[in-house]
């Protein structure tokens, strides 16, 4: 636990036992143990509301959600920061935020730096659809609502032109950022790379790599051993063919070396993962089967040359008319964590759910374990995965998006959990005050045969079978004669102000419905409205005592004197 290991170094005296009394009488925290936890699934909804889920991450005590939220009762696109409970995800404190003087601000992506506590979100900043006119990267603490830094990159005085943070990691003290940037001159976007100082958000240096008269997008990216890696996303044929690529740079910007994969198969990018000396990325086959859809295909790449050591499909002939995220992936403990969708068919119907599945992958590409979450009339699509270690016990925790039928028109709804780390057939009660479905865990890997119609074609049967299969996919080495620096002259990096902004006027009736994987377990109320009551963390200058942070020195204080007065007598 960070917040332990860190409060037993400063005060040297107390206790594991006094620390977790502490803890308990602090606000908003509650210590939980690993046998205590259990699965639960909770879905964050407003009426006419939309979220986008972007990260999730653990602080030793809490889970952190980013995401953007646009409201039905406003014209912008607000950037939001969750705080939940471990024990069954009830909301302990939301905010939202814009960056003051700009346009919509939506998070990519976020990282939490476990040895300081920080949270640092990239992403853009939009100020007339669709062009993203600026870029930013901003440090904030997202329990004491404390913003460090905010830097922005400006690109309003170059005309039309998209500009973005997609993706961030933060390696030796520096933040490493990708994204993507049009030159307004050629017409087509570039890589964006840069380097910034995680203490101030001073930028060291910017820097956009091209391919002559293509699309290039940085879109992932991850940092180990003096290297950083860039998932991208490479256009050829005006745009008609799209395939993507890992890129190995210095921590200098330097290219060092590239591996492109794909054919003449349309993919989309992913996630990007470092772990023992490999590169693992999961992207989607696009176009794969007749019907059009999307597989998931996960990839080994040697972190040092680029080769390829193994792909793997997750060979699913049911994912069709579905072009969704792709999920996110996690390496702890020599093994790869695998969150991404497959889709489950009603028989003798065109109707088809999406659902949740992990996997368990070993480095050499065996599968240990994989299963899949979903019911009849839901969707669900993992974005963001992390592993939280607690006890000496691997947790999985998604986020991602989640459709039911009882979600008002407009709205669009996201999901947090925690999930089973090992294959045992579950039922997850899932309340939501229509009762109309359970969600239920299944083990997707045997075959079975399900009867489509497809209105105007007939009948088609499908043989759906869910599995992480061994593929061949054709890649290719990319030359630094291919992949160049351009000039990016007129980008400005300056400082911006992030603002907290009222969460009960954003968020409106922001409602919370629970499953639990104990259909024992019954709810006494189907959600809970907590629109009307959010905590806001207030906004304070660098080097201000919030007060969480002054009611926490108080209470561990508090404990410690006492201790001392009963040693004393």
């Amino acid at each position: 636990m960070y917040g332990g290991r860190l409060l037993l170094n400063r005060t040297g005296k107390i206790g594991v036992i006094t620390f977790l009394l502490a803890l308990t009488l602090l606000p908003g925290v509650t210590v939980v143990t690993a046998s205590s936890i259990t699965p639960w699934f909770r879905s964050v909804e407003s009426a006419g509301n939309a979220y986008n889920p972007v990260g999730v991450h653990w602080s030793g005590h809490q889970l952190i959600v980013v995401s953007s939220i646009y409201p039905s009762s406003s014209s912008r696109i607000y950037g939001s920061v969750m705080r939940l409970s471990l024990g069954n995800g009830s909301l302990v404190n939301a905010t939202v935020f814009l960056i003051q003087g700009f346009g919509d601000t939506i998070p990519g992506s976020s990282l939490y730096d476990t040895g300081t506590g920080a949270l640092y979100i990239a992403g853009r900043i939009i100020r007339q659809y669709p062009y993203a006119n600026s870029a930013f990267i901003a440090k904030i603490d997202p329990e004491t609502g404390r913003t460090y830094w905010t830097g922005i990159f400006n690109a309003s005085l170059l005309g039309w032109n998209a500009l973005s943070f997609e993706d961030l990691c933060l390696l030796d003290g520096y933040i490493y950022a990708t994204g993507f940037y049009m030159n307004n001159v050629a017409g087509n976007e570039d890589i964006l790379l840069v380097k910034a100082n995680s203490t101030d958000g001073s930028l060291l240096w910017a820097k956009t790599f091209s391919r002559s008269n293509e699309q290039e997008l940085g879109y992932g990216i991850t940092c180990a051993e003096n290297n950083v890696y860039v998932l991208a996303s490479l256009s050829y044929n005006n745009g008609r063919i799209h395939r993507v690529a890992v890129l190995d740079f210095s921590v200098n910007g330097t290219y060092k070396w590239g591996r492109e994969i794909g054919g003449s198969v349309y993919m989309s990018t992913g996630d990007i993962e470092y772990g023992d000396g490999i590169v693992y990325t999961l992207n989607a086959l696009d176009f794969y089967s007749l019907l059009l859809g999307s597989i998931p295909i996960l990839t080994a790449v040697n972190a040092t040359d680029g080769r390829i050591l193994w792909n793997k499909i997750e060979n699913n002939t049911a994912s069709i008319i579905n072009f969704q995220p792709t999920g996110g992936i996690y390496y702890k403990d020599h093994k790869l964590y695998v969150a991404s969708f497959d889709t489950d068919i009603v028989n003798n119907t065109f109707i088809i759910y999406d659902r949740l599945s992990l996997a368990k992958i070993n480095p050499n590409s065996t599968v240990e374990w994989f299963y899949a979450l979903g019911g009849a009339s839901l969707d669900i699509y993992p974005i963001s995965l992390y592993i939280i270690e607690l006890q000496g016990n691997n947790i999985p925790v998604a986020v991602g998006l989640f459709d039911h039928p009882g979600l008002t028109r407009g709205t669009r709804s996201m999901f947090a959990a925690i999930l089973q780390n090992h294959m045992v057939p579950t039922v997850y009660t899932w309340t939501n005050g229509e009762n109309f479905s359970n969600l239920t865990l299944v083990d997707p890997s045997t075959p079975k045969n399900k009867t489509i119609v497809v209105p105007y074609y007939g009948n088609f049967t499908v043989l759906v079978k869910d599995a992480w299969e061994d593929a061949t996919v054709t890649n290719r080495s990319i030359p630094s004669s291919e992949l160049y620096p351009v000039s990016n002259t007129g980008l400005q990096w300056i400082p911006g102000n992030l603002v907290y902004m009222d969460p009960a006027t954003v968020y409106g009736s922001l409602q919370y419905h629970l499953a639990i994987a104990n259909t024992s377990i019954v709810l006494s109320t189907p959600y809970s409205t907590v629109g009307g009551i959010i905590l806001t963390p207030p906004v304070e200058p660098v080097g201000g005592t919030s007060q969480l942070a002054a009611t926490a020195t108080l209470s561990v204080a508090a404990i410690i004197l006492a201790l001392l007065s009963r040693r004393a007598k």
